[in-house]
């Protein structure tokens, strides 16, 4: 992995990516962008990823979300997001949550989820 982020480490050195390494974040949605946001944490390195979206992938998401196939049609999109990440890059932990966003969610603490 040292050698994944090589370039990256010149710019804020091997202390951040340490930092990186103990973030967690929450992406909220998994269409179009939310997809590409998680995408591109797990490439920085982010230690651990909250996915929330309580949809799942149809074959009309198809063409202007371009990280689901048509072999994804049908199944939760948080869940499909969690194996390709984990699969292809395993740079992150992701933890998909298929839920609606809504008061009660917002109040959970991290311990909760």
């Amino acid at each position: 992995m040292k050698e994944y982020f090589s370039r990256q480490v010149l710019i804020w050195g091997e202390e951040g990516q340490r930092k990186l390494k103990e973030t967690v974040v929450l992406v909220a949605g998994a269409g179009g962008l939310g997809t590409n946001v998680v995408q591109c944490l797990a490439r920085l390195g982010l230690g651990k990823i909250y996915i929330v979206d309580h949809d799942q992938v149809s074959f009309s998401d198809l063409n202007r979300q371009v990280f689901f196939t048509t072999q994804h049609v049908g199944y939760p999109k948080v869940n499909i997001i969690k194996e390709k990440i984990e699969k292809e890059l395993g740079t992150s932990k992701v933890i998909p949550l298929k839920t609606k966003i809504d008061r009660n969610f917002l109040s959970l603490k991290e311990s909760e989820l």
